[in-house]
């Protein structure tokens, strides 16, 4: 981060209660550089309130996330900067996206196994998602591009305006919520994907991504131990439901997004079983029994 070439940079680390040298290695660097604002958390606030603290921490123009294992290469900020500072339409700026190991050395995509293969033969099911309607001019397109075709949500750790992320639900605490945030955006404005391949994600087996599903919820929210499937797929539903209802588009466009969420809803057999749970109270946004996982 440190290494990008632009002016003006900040970068906020909120250290997550770590056990091992991470304050002191981050002590040291932050001794030799203003640029860099550590803050130590003196419990493990989880995931999603840690990034959330970054966001409040800051107050630039720009703002992105940015997890600890991913890189960054040369020309990632200036360029996506640079296309944020020329079109005033666009709230978010990404560019491609290049899958690593944890050596950083580029993953090859094998058609045969439908993935990208690594060293050990392991196939990562990622990066093969369609992002061509998320820079749509019609916002339900846009919206509908997100719950299509955005499983894997890289573009979460996009540059975005920081006043267009003002009033969102950031990263809410259940699994999948980048997802959500990304729909959100989506409705506030065009979402840019640049085509170098600047953004290198790492893949080994201890990201979160790759966590047994119980250690991912706590990874989330610690005070979790277990959270049902269709409970995760309610918060979804749910929290987008309200990004939609506070989205600055005509009411006659909420309409379409609302009804296009739904479609998405019965179309997949993960969510038939919510819809089976229970009435959709207000249109969809309950489930009995459901605690209230989408927060704001």
């Amino acid at each position: 981060m440190l290494s990008q070439d632009i002016d003006g940079l900040e970068v906020i680390v909120s250290d997550n209660a770590s056990t091992d040298r991470t304050p002191e290695i981050l002590g040291d660097l932050a001794s030799r550089d203003p640029r860099l604002k550590v803050f130590h958390q003196p419990i493990n606030l989880g995931a999603a309130r840690n990034y959330d603290f970054c966001f409040y921490k800051s107050a630039s123009r720009y703002f992105k996330w940015q997890a600890h294992d991913d890189i960054l290469a040369p020309g990632y900020l200036a360029s996506t900067v640079d296309a944020l500072d020329k079109d005033q339409g666009a709230v978010g700026v990404h560019t491609q996206t290049q899958l690593v190991d944890e050596n950083a050395r580029p993953l090859v995509y094998d058609a045969d196994a439908r993935g990208y293969v690594d060293d050990t033969g392991f196939v990562w099911k990622q990066g093969l998602d369609d992002l061509s309607g998320l820079s749509d001019e019609d916002p339900v397109s846009r919206f509908a591009a997100v719950l299509r075709n955005c499983h894997n949500s890289f573009e979460f750790f996009g540059v975005w305006r920081r006043e267009s992320m003002l009033g969102s639900g950031l990263h809410l605490p259940f699994w999948g919520s980048d997802r959500v945030f990304l729909a959100e955006m989506s409705l506030r404005g065009r979402i840019r994907v640049l085509e170098p391949r600047l953004f290198q994600r790492r893949c080994h087996v201890e990201q979160a991504s790759s966590l047994p599903v119980n250690e991912a919820v706590r990874w989330i929210d610690p005070e979790k131990r277990f959270m049902p499937f269709f409970s995760v797929q309610g918060a979804h539903f749910r929290a987008c439901w309200r990004a939609i209802s506070r989205s600055p588009v005509k009411e006659s466009e909420k309409r379409r997004c609302r009804l296009a969420l739904l479609r998405h809803a019965v179309r997949r057999e993960k969510f038939r079983s919510i819809l089976r749970e229970g009435p959709l109270r207000h249109l969809g946004v309950g489930v009995p029994g459901y605690r209230d996982l989408a927060g704001r």
